[in-house]
């Protein structure tokens, strides 16, 4: 009996932190939406108007970029799904493989410091994989955090400047 509720506790627990992560994710959409009203209702005012003009040339392009990006992560998720997805039951659909990539990728799984950031933090530690499967599996699972919040950062503020300087003219 101890151990069902133990199961119980562990599952109720991993349930409330889906949840915990997705009320956040919301919220800060709810900020965002905010702040652009905010800049909205500003932007009557000549010098103020630029950083509303300036969001208005970045949207398309940044809708392009996430188009991209998202297509970037199903292939990802699909070579997950082939390479490991057998193995591993967090990797074994499409839509948890993208959630756990998703999820390592912004919150770094069951990661304390960053030395524990490493292949172990998806992967069981106990799994045997070949010398093809465990450098495919290290490129894509410890070069994507890597790779997507760079080119998300790097993208993002270029996006943003490009605009901005046509609109200084």
């Amino acid at each position: 009996r101890p151990m069902k509720d133990l199961t119980f506790m562990l599952r109720a627990y991993n349930e409330m932190y889906r949840l915990w992560v997705w009320y956040g994710t919301l919220q800060s959409i709810v900020l965002c939406l905010l702040m652009l009203r905010l800049i909205n209702l500003v932007s009557f005012q000549p010098r103020l108007s630029i950083l509303s003009g300036s969001l208005a040339f970045f949207l398309p392009d940044f809708l392009h970029f996430l188009i991209v990006l998202v297509i970037a992560i199903v292939m990802l998720a699909t070579i997950c799904i082939l390479v490991i997805g057998y193995r591993v039951e967090s990797m074994s659909a499409m839509d948890a493989a993208i959630s756990t990539l998703l999820q390592y990728m912004f919150t770094g799984v069951n990661t304390v410091d960053a030395q524990a950031f490493t292949l172990s933090s998806v992967l069981p530690k106990d799994m045997i994989l070949g010398k093809a499967e465990l450098a495919l599996s290290e490129i894509i699972l410890l070069a994507f955090p890597i790779f997507c919040l760079n080119v998300l950062f790097f993208f993002i503020t270029a996006m943003l400047l490009v605009p901005l300087t046509h609109l200084r003219r």
